[in-house]
């Protein structure tokens, strides 16, 4: 729907650089006089205070002006960002009503607004319950422009607006001055800026704002050549949220490729702006200390020639080649129509499918049935598409439920061995998927992905190309998000370079650290083994991720962890205690890597840690409903106990007595690894059980005190104190 301003609003109309009075200034002094600001809120009650700890932040976005949330500076730029802080992101589109009540508002930490103009529906409306929202405690993060519209056409709704403002600690007294020539920065805060890039020597404008508090951190700071009008504020923070007055001081916009680089660092504006406590982060990235790594194919290409052998398909070359040989889990998927008898396949197509499907490695996947190259009929790149399917079936139109629920039924009743079923769908051509789409998903008890293209290379130079972790669909509906682009990006979709997919290492280097950000996902296509080129790129990578710490997964239970991660229910029992419910197989926590460690003698349902240069790690126990997390004080060491350091995969069933430790393993490759801590250095533990093939090994411990194992199977292992 549209909604029309009012001339009232057309002061405020904004060109990409926040809003600007230009019709009402004149009568602002009297107004402010008359609403005076509010007092600083009151003092909290402490960052250690016993009570639950909120992980929700709600984006405003804006369709009515063209501003759905994936156009939104919070979702492409800051979303990555709060999805590392442990914060799961929720959006409302104000072009709709009724706004959110309390219910819905239950465990919001912050709201955040993000719009492309000042244009809102009803938005004296939407002022009053922005306050609600801070009368309630939340943060309020302004990105850009607050959204004044037809408020503005009355003295009343003008002072209400602007007193949003000053409840973040700042007022208006003058108008913009637009004069480069005349401007300066004065305030460059070195721990917020010059991330990726410095600020340009000149301001693009000036907005006549003065801090009405201490609490005003100012980040980035403006002035003119008329000392009389004082540093004006155009980024800065405040114990009540923050405040970005033009995206042109957040990030640079390349004019030729359009890519942005951050002038902020985004983590320190939103971990200030929400006034984050140090709390143990829920982490899917990580499994048992190790990063998680997992890997998916989409089915195009699979009856295509291959190149390097005419006579077999690609996706013969590949079962071949690669899935038969690397000791890694794969989930792989076909595309009904391109293989079944029924449409444009054959029993040879169905043979090969059946026979991948049968590896021990591959777990199996749909890719639909058709492979509609777009799902919402409103997604402007549609015109980059001669057809809206892969594969032309007469008097088809698009049925949700047989690309989704139909596909995996096919797969299950015709090409899966005894012992396996498929559960998992991934979005095919631009994976927009609409809400109802991805309900039937969740309906028939699907798990989905694909979906948000992440680089972080030499040609793709910044934080901006790494995608959330999902996206919020509406309700309690989410698109779960790859971990790193695949091969068709890589080759400038399968134009060449032909080996392409290869630099994907650096975006798995960099998306690991300093910061893990994402987990590794091998994501390439079938036909990347029509050439050569494409199929050594992919043994290549393969051979690069084995060689690294990781704990490899299948993608569903990725996908999964994702899915349980956003209902993660942290509560902060005391200064160093906490309480984590609800969890399932989010079974990571992340603490500052110079914290304090868990006690584990006070833990409950907490199998040990790892303390990395990322953070310190702290792992799960699996199959619980609640945890326990219990740190030691800053300047204690641990109290002296065995526990798990790091696996390559799941522990379960930890038992530890007097001189026995036991647990079980779960490993999705033929080289399980363990390694336990807290162990007496120089100390010889024997390990034996069905983990080690009934072998008993003795292993010295340490110095600091650890045992690695590795060769292991799934099953049971016993530790044997001396």
């Amino acid at each position: 729907m549209g909604h029309r301003m009012s001339p009232g609003t057309a002061g405020f109309l904004r060109s990409g650089r926040g809003w600007r009075p230009l019709a009402v200034l004149a009568a602002l002094t009297f107004l402010l006089a008359l609403f005076p600001a509010d007092a600083p809120p009151a003092a909290p009650s402490g960052p250690d205070a016993p009570g639950p700890v909120e992980r929700r932040v709600l984006i405003l976005c804006n369709t009515a002006t063209q501003n759905p949330l994936t156009n939104t500076l919070a979702y492409h730029g800051f979303q990555t960002v709060l999805n590392y802080l442990g914060l799961v992101a929720v959006s409302f589109d104000l072009a709709e009503r009724p706004l959110p009540g309390p219910e819905e508002m239950r465990d919001v930490r912050a709201v955040i607004v993000s719009l492309n103009t000042s244009e809102v529906y009803r938005a004296g409306e939407y002022h009053e319950w922005l306050h609600r929202q801070l009368d309630a405690g939340r943060k309020l993060v302004v990105l850009d422009s607050l959204g004044p519209g037809e408020a503005l056409e009355t003295p009343e709704g003008t002072a209400r607006f602007l007193e949003l403002y000053e409840r973040l600690g700042v007022r208006y007294k003058a108008g913009p001055v637009k004069d480069r020539s005349r401007l300066r920065f004065t305030t460059l805060d070195p721990a917020m800026t010059g991330y990726e890039r410095k600020h340009p020597s000149h301001p693009s404008h000036y907005e006549h704002i003065t801090p009405l508090r201490p609490d005003v951190r100012v980040h980035v700071g403006v002035s003119t050549d008329r000392p009389e009008d004082g540093e004006s504020p155009m980024v800065f923070t405040s114990d009540t949220g923050g405040v970005i007055f033009g995206n042109e001081f957040a990030y640079w916009l390349d004019p030729l490729s359009t890519r942005s680089k951050w002038y902020i660092d985004p983590f320190v504006f939103m971990a200030r702006a929400l006034d984050l406590p140090v709390y143990p982060v829920p982490d899917p990235t990580t499994l048992n200390g190790r990063r998680v790594a997992f890997s998916h194919v989409d089915a195009d290409g699979f009856s295509g020639v291959s190149l390097i052998d005419r006579t077999r398909t690609c996706a013969a070359v590949l079962s071949d080649e690669v899935l038969s040989k690397v000791d890694f889990p794969v989930s792989f998927s076909v595309i009904e129509a391109e293989i079944s008898p029924d449409f444009f396949g054959n029993a040879k197509l169905m043979d090969t499918a059946r026979d991948i499907l049968a590896l021990p490695n591959v777990e199996p996947a749909s890719h639909t049935f058709s492979h509609p190259f777009f799902w919402n009929p409103g997604n402007k790149d549609q015109v980059r598409y001669t057809d809206r399917f892969a594969f032309d079936i007469p008097g088809y139109a698009l049925d949700p439920w047989r690309e989704i629920a139909g596909s995996v039924d096919f797969v299950n009743n015709n090409l899966v061995p005894e012992g396996k079923r498929c559960r998992l769908l991934f979005w095919s051509g631009a994976c927009d998927p609409l809400p109802e789409h991805q309900a039937i998903a969740r309906d028939n008890g699907l798990l989905a992905i694909n979906g948000g293209d992440t680089l972080w290379d030499a040609a793709h130079d910044s934080l901006f190309g790494v995608k959330p972790l999902h996206r919020h669909l509406g309700g309690g509906l989410h698109q779960i998000h790859i971990g790193q682009a695949n091969d068709n990006i890589l080759t400038n979709l399968w134009r060449g370079p032909f080996n392409g997919y290869r630099n994907i290492i650096e975006t798995f280097k960099r998306t690991g650290s300093p910061r893990r950000l994402k987990p590794i996902d091998i994501y390439y296509h079938v036909f990347s083994t029509e050439k050569l080129g494409g199929l050594n790129a992919l043994k290549e990578v393969y051979a690069w991720v084995a060689a690294q710490p990781v704990a490899p997964l299948f993608t569903s239970a990725y996908v999964q962890s994702v899915q349980d991660w956003m209902d993660v229910h942290l509560e902060r029992l005391g200064p160093d205690l906490f309480s984590v419910a609800d969890y399932g197989l989010s079974l990571t926590l992340r603490l500052p890597a110079d914290g304090p460690a868990p006690d584990m003698s006070r833990c409950e349902n907490v199998l040990g840690y790892d303390r990395q240069p990322e953070g310190l790690y702290v792992h799960l126990a699996p199959g619980q409903k609640r945890a326990v997390l219990a740190l030691a004080a800053k300047d204690d060491a641990p109290a002296g106990a065995p526990f798990l350091r790091a696996a390559s995969g799941y522990v379960r069933d930890w038992t530890v007595t007097e001189r026995v430790l036991t647990f079980t393993t779960q490993f999705f490759t033929r080289n399980g690894k363990v390694t336990l801590g807290g162990l007496r250095p120089g100390v010889v533990y024997w390990a034996s059980g069905p983990a080690l093939g009934g072998r008993s090994v003795g292993r010295a411990a340490s110095e600091e005190g650890t045992v690695s194992l590795e060769g292991l199977a799934s099953g049971a292992l016993t530790l044997r104190f001396p």
